[in-house]
């Protein structure tokens, strides 16, 4: 999550906040499907498997409650995967954003190495952004596997202006601190170094030169974006850029679903102190879409919705 520029870190807040590891880590590492499922079955290696990916200074945190869903009311299986260098504040501060997206394709690589045959993929945030340019760079090879590609909230434009001011005040800005509940300063890193905030800035302008020239895909692909109507972090636009960008080179079944929510990552609940009866419902309705969406790519996923 994106936090106003122009705050700044005190050195003793700093200093501590240097020290932060996620405790989860292992617990994430050892629940991916590949690593689940190292020596698979022939009926395990028929299961779809989903692929997720965070979004920026998150964790897979963010998709515990689809896979949750996913693996109570279908056959699928999910790997929430963690973006590269992400999980303590001391690789993140020096990592570029092309070390956040090589989890992704490892991940994607180890499971076709295993015989998955069927894989979908879903980002919010950063990791839709990340995915795409996984596209761009021809990075899922081989690409028949992937049926589906969902991605909710994907940052191309962001709302937080001062952003895109940073490399003009970079020596004058110090590392960013992030408010967050009890429960997501477990999950999240707490401070935004500078260093990682002119990474964004770059995938966010490498995302948008490559959009207007167009990403190639595979066609058999099916692509459903999900944007929030009133996000506090992401334009509307992104969606719409997006969606134009993939249908410039390669025919596509591509949707574009506006939602009414006032959240970032509307699918993630967990963590928040605001949640409401019709957050739950708006969650359980998309996750469910979702699903029945990859059921009409993926013949060997069953549901029990």
């Amino acid at each position: 999550m994106l936090v106003p520029l122009y705050m700044s870190v005190s050195p003793s807040i700093q200093a501590r906040s240097m020290d932060w590891k996620n405790e989860h880590y292992d617990r994430y590492h050892h629940d991916l499907v590949s690593v689940r499922y190292s020596h698979p079955s022939y009926e395990i290696k028929q299961k779809p498997v989903f692929i997720t990916a965070h979004g920026f200074g998150a964790s897979p945190f963010e998709w515990k409650e689809f896979k949750d869903y996913v693996e109570t009311h279908s056959n699928a299986l999910v790997s929430n995967v963690y973006l590269g260098h992400h999980q303590n504040l001391q690789l993140f501060s020096t990592a570029t954003w092309q070390d956040w997206m090589q989890p992704i394709i490892s991940e994607y690589q180890r499971l076709i190495d295993l015989g998955f045959e069927t894989i979908n993929l879903c980002g919010c945030s950063t990791g839709a952004t990340l995915m795409l340019q996984l596209f761009h760079h021809n990075m899922f090879r081989p690409s028949i596997p992937i049926k589906h590609v969902v991605f909710i909230d994907s940052l191309i434009k962001t709302k937080k202006k001062l952003l895109y001011l940073l490399p003009y005040f970079k020596y004058f800005i110090k590392d960013i601190p992030v408010s967050s509940t009890t429960e997501e300063h477990h999950h999240w890193l707490p401070v935004r170094p500078l260093f990682s905030l002119l990474q964004l800035l770059d995938l966010i302008n490498h995302s948008h030169d490559i959009l207007k020239k167009g990403v190639s895909c595979a066609s058999h692909i099916t692509f459903s974006l999900f944007q929030s109507k009133h996000d506090p972090i992401i334009e509307r636009q992104s969606a719409l850029d997006i969606y134009n960008g993939l249908l410039k080179k390669t025919p596509l079944d591509i949707s574009i679903t506006m939602v009414q929510s006032k959240k970032h990552v509307f699918t993630r609940l967990e963590g928040r102190e605001d949640v409401t009866l019709k957050d739950i419902e708006l969650q359980q309705h998309i996750f469910k879409k979702i699903l029945t969406t990859t059921q009409q790519k993926c013949p060997n996923l069953s549901l029990s919705l």
